[in-house]
């Protein structure tokens, strides 16, 4: 069942059957359902999890005013990660944009194999490199490029996204309003 998730975490840190052994029993599996919130805004997300099928969103609610800011979908990962790292509530909440599969592991879980293995603790090192490099890049492109260009790279980066999450998510992720997204792929 958790094959998918098994074979991305050995292509990145190779793994010998006895830390595959250690993981499996420590996984779950989530069927969701479009709209399902996996995670409110009010508690400590315990988790991490691997996206099988399906795409989430991650957005907070400031002033009754939703914002958008993470999507992701097939092969990627997804959590409330400040609330998640420093255990306290966090304010992002995730929900399901389609109906989805996910595969995760709790917290106390992941710092267990963190403290038994090398490999794994690398593992989690280098995902949470490379989270932290995209988080990066968003930030500066929402302050340096134009929403243009941020659609476009958008495009170019993941382009099933434009295909299976609503416009007015991607307009909330890039930071426009659904109306200037219309009007910049009008051009």
């Amino acid at each position: 069942m958790f094959a998918p998730l098994l074979e991305y975490v050995d292509s990145i840190v190779p793994m010998s059957e006895e830390e595959m052994l250690q993981i499996k029993p420590l996984l779950y599996s989530r069927i969701v359902k479009k709209g399902d919130i996996i995670v409110s805004g009010t508690e400590t997300c315990d988790f991490i999890a691997y996206i099988n099928k399906g795409y989430f969103r991650i957005f907070i609610d400031h002033d009754g005013k939703e914002s958008t800011i993470h999507l992701a979908g097939p092969e990627e990962w997804i959590s409330a990660f400040y609330g998640f790292i420093k255990r306290t509530p966090n304010r992002e909440n995730i929900q399901a944009i389609t109906d989805g599969e996910i595969f995760f592991i709790k917290y106390e879980d992941l710092q267990f194999l963190f403290n038994k293995s090398h490999s794994i603790e690398r593992f989690g090192r280098l995902l949470l490199e490379k989270l932290f490099v995209n988080k990066e890049r968003r930030v500066i492109s929402m302050i340096t490029d134009s929403a243009e260009i941020r659609y476009n790279n958008l495009i170019k980066e993941k382009p099933n996204y434009i295909l299976n999450i609503p416009l007015n998510y991607i307009a909330s992720f890039i930071g426009v309003t659904p109306e200037t997204l219309s009007r910049i792929r009008a051009k």
